[in-house]
């Protein structure tokens, strides 16, 4: 997410699901990521004005992360902090439901 998140094998090893099929695995990556940016985008659009969300909409419908980054800096200064709480809710609940999450799968 914005460079600041790293989802990758090692990730997936720190939460449990090391052991998981390389299909299963790709499957839980996409679905962490979906679910995060998901719970980061409601956090950060409830400080967001109406013009404000619609700007940083059209600035992500044009793909340019770097854009979209340096528009989150200026305007959501503690957006990383967002992103790292909502990652760490995350790892929270696959830790602690790990068998919920795998059947999902």
């Amino acid at each position: 997410m914005f460079q600041i998140v790293i989802l990758d094998d090692k990730f997936l090893i720190n939460v449990g699901l090391g052991h998981l099929s390389t299909d299963e695995k790709k499957q839980a990556l996409e679905d962490v990521k979906t679910a995060l940016e998901a719970r980061v985008g409601v956090k950060l659009t409830q400080s967001l004005s109406d013009d404000q969300v619609n700007q940083f909409n059209d600035i992500l419908s044009n793909d340019n992360l770097n854009i979209a980054t340096e528009w989150m800096e200026n305007n959501i200064p503690n957006y990383r902090e967002v992103v790292m709480q909502e990652l760490d809710a995350i790892v929270d609940q696959i830790k602690h439901n790990n068998l919920a999450f795998i059947k999902r799968l």
